[in-house]
């Protein structure tokens, strides 16, 4: 892309041990040229756009419950809207799920799971969670991650 534009804004609201919040972003990329095979889970062909950019509309809903001072419950859903140009409007939806354990004021460990699915999908662009070295090949993808954190 020549030029990537992102904006965005979220707000919180915490009521006794549970805080929830809305975020909504949205990225522009000019001088697009299309999405390839790694990112789009679609073998070697590479996803043309039918306009020289795209746009990513992304709002998020999320929820944070502490069942006591060391453990936590969230969730998110994100709606993820993208215009290719042409009629090429894939839209994205995932779900995230989070326990964390907190050991000691600068170490916790966490259990997440993650659901993505595409819909709207001429291309059969496959589902690409963040943070996974590819896209799936079919328009669902699930990735579980537990982990240990230690703030600095």
């Amino acid at each position: 892309a020549g030029r990537q534009r992102t904006f965005g804004g979220g707000v919180n609201y915490t009521f006794g041990p549970a805080t929830a919040g809305f975020v909504y972003t949205q990225t522009n990329l000019t001088n697009a040229v299309g999405i390839s095979p790694t990112q789009s889970g679609t073998g070697t062909k590479v996803i043309g756009f039918n306009a020289t950019s795209a746009r990513f509309q992304n709002f998020e809903g999320n929820v944070r419950y502490a069942l006591t001072p060391a453990l936590s419950l969230a969730g998110a859903y994100t709606y993820t809207r993208s215009n290719f140009g042409g009629g090429e409007n894939p839209n994205y939806n995932t779900v995230a799920l989070q326990s964390d354990y907190a050991l000691s004021k600068r170490t916790d460990v966490y259990l997440q799971g993650d659901w993505q699915h595409v819909s709207s999908n001429p291309q059969n662009i496959g589902a690409y969670l963040n943070g996974l070295g590819s896209a799936s090949t079919r328009q669902d993808q699930v990735a579980v991650t537990v982990g240990m954190r230690h703030r600095f």
